[in-house]
């Protein structure tokens, strides 16, 4: 049975004044950089990587979500959060870093909770979705997080999943970024699946970007030409200097979105997107 916001809040334990709700907790060890949470802050207003994504994901979810509460989980800064929430849901954003969670605060997130997941101890069934986005990817085994995401879901509500995509896309930006894999569709809906959800949609987004993500950045690093990755980098390749490169890319997404309402999908795109559901039906284990 969903829960109400005030009952959440109860759950926590928290206290309700002010314009956050935070849950002092220790910050969880991830497969994430030093301060990356303060370097994605400083570009993610200014990229067309984070609108794109933000975008895509709001408007899927907006269509699909039941009433409640829907958990950012992971949500970092918020941007995924500020975007979720200007689409009309009621987003909370769950974070352990405190970094990400002052910025949060700074961007207006209403609820911040700075906690793990499963540190939670979340009732089951009382949210009417959950949100990972760009997160299973920095975790080894996904499992836990998955089942944990699963348990809380209410029946037929909603989880949704972005991870970087294609194996062969691989370049060594992910090994500095602290991710384990990236994926296909059919190896995400496998991980969905595995716990319970039953998968409504696997796709593709950032199709313009696969051809120069494979020619600028994997084939480099496969053949020993390209090492890492740093921030002042990936600030010019999220295009924050806005150059004729960054405006070309911007308009190429900005069609993108125009078909993905229309539901044609890319072939092939650095990120996949999954939308899954709890079965209104299910068993206990």
């Amino acid at each position: 049975m969903l829960a109400s916001p005030s009952e959440l809040r109860h759950v926590t334990k928290a206290a309700t004044d002010g314009p956050s709700l935070v849950v002092g907790a220790e910050a969880v060890s991830l497969s994430y950089p030093d301060h990356g949470n303060d370097a994605c802050h400083a570009i993610e207003e200014a990229s067309f990587w984070f609108q794109h994504r933000n975008e895509c994901s709001s408007h899927i979810i907006a269509k699909r979500l039941q009433d409640g509460v829907f958990l950012d989980v992971g949500g970092g800064n918020g941007s995924t959060a500020q975007s979720l929430v200007a689409a009309g849901i009621d987003c909370w954003l769950i974070e352990p870093n405190p970094a990400g969670c002052s910025n949060a605060r700074d961007r207006g997130i209403q609820t911040i909770i700075q906690a793990n997941l499963d540190a939670l101890c979340f009732p089951t069934d009382p949210v009417a979705g959950v949100g990972l986005f760009d997160v299973i990817e920095h975790i080894e085994d996904t499992s836990e997080l998955l089942s944990e995401a699963y348990r809380i879901t209410s029946p037929n509500g909603t989880l949704a999943v972005t991870v970087p995509a294609i194996p062969w896309l691989w370049p060594t930006e992910d090994e500095y970024a602290g991710h384990f894999r990236r994926y296909t569709r059919q190896t995400l809906w496998q991980d969905l699946t595995s716990v319970g959800f039953e998968v409504e949609l696997t796709q593709y987004l950032f199709g313009p970007l696969a051809l120069p993500l494979l020619v600028c950045r994997s084939i480099p690093s496969r053949i020993g030409i390209r090492r890492g990755g740093n921030w002042k980098t990936a600030a010019r390749e999220h295009g924050v200097d806005d150059g004729w490169s960054a405006s070309t890319v911007r308009r190429l997404l900005q069609r993108e979105r125009k078909r993905l309402k229309r539901n044609r999908w890319p072939l092939l795109g650095t990120t996949c997107i999954a939308i899954a559901r709890k079965p209104a039906r299910y068993k206990d284990d």
